[in-house]
């Protein structure tokens, strides 16, 4: 890669994280990151407050003194040793290739980390997201044996409170059924007694009947030998 591709990819790399306006379209890249400011907002666009803290006067050590912090963010990023430049090479002995090949590695490594993180977000989210609908489906499994295990007892205890009307209704009608057959042996009894009551009263009757008819004809007896006798 010539040293305009390399210029033009970091270009395009600070712009999307930094917004086109950043840079300075007509001054070479070099002299724009030459103070380390540039860098230090850049690498804080690629991972928030890497940097926290940085001096931004326009002394030369300065420079020197941001250019490091760049560099130490960068191994924090995972950008390999061969690939860093040394700050002297920003700052006293500008090597331009140096610093963008740095500046590529921090877009290959950072942003290969960020991609690598927000997949194992998504892997971990689309775990959780299997893992929850496993819950809901097993949640809802487990309210499906219970609803039915739920209507099951209630068709049970219908069938035995069915069961147990069914037994009282048949007592019942034993019970009625016995009472309506004692009502009517008593009611045989109450005739038989009435009628053997009246038997006896007729028999009094016909004996006294009898017993009167032959005193009158006692008495009639008695009168006629009495009369026979004067």
């Amino acid at each position: 890669m010539s040293l305009i591709d390399r210029e033009n990819a970091c270009r395009e790399f600070i712009s999307d994280v930094l917004g086109v306006e950043r840079l300075d379209k007509e001054t070479p890249l070099i002299e724009q990151l030459h103070d380390g400011i540039l860098l230090i907002e850049l690498i804080n666009g690629v991972e928030k407050d890497i940097i926290p803290k940085y001096n931004t006067s326009k002394f030369p050590f300065m420079n020197i003194e941001r250019a490091y912090l760049f560099v130490k963010a960068c191994k924090k990023l995972g950008v390999p040793e061969y690939e860093l430049f040394s700050p002297d090479q920003l700052c006293e002995r500008p090597n331009p290739k140096s610093v963008f090949i740095t500046i590529e590695s921090l877009k290959r490594n950072a942003l290969g980390g960020k991609k690598k993180e927000e997949e194992e977000r998504k892997r971990k989210e689309e775990e959780e997201r299997l893992k929850k609908e496993e819950e809901e489906r097993k949640r809802k499994e487990e309210e499906e044996r219970l609803k039915k295990e739920e209507e099951e007892r209630k068709r049970k205890e219908e069938e035995e409170r069915k069961r147990k009307e069914e037994e009282e209704r048949l007592k019942k009608e034993e019970e009625e059924e016995e009472e309506e057959r004692l009502k009517k042996e008593e009611e045989e009894e109450k005739k038989k007694e009435e009628e053997e009551r009246k038997r006896k009263e007729e028999e009094e009757r016909l004996k006294k009947e009898e017993e009167e008819r032959k005193r009158k004809e006692e008495e009639e007896r008695l009168k006629k030998e009495e009369e026979k006798k004067k």
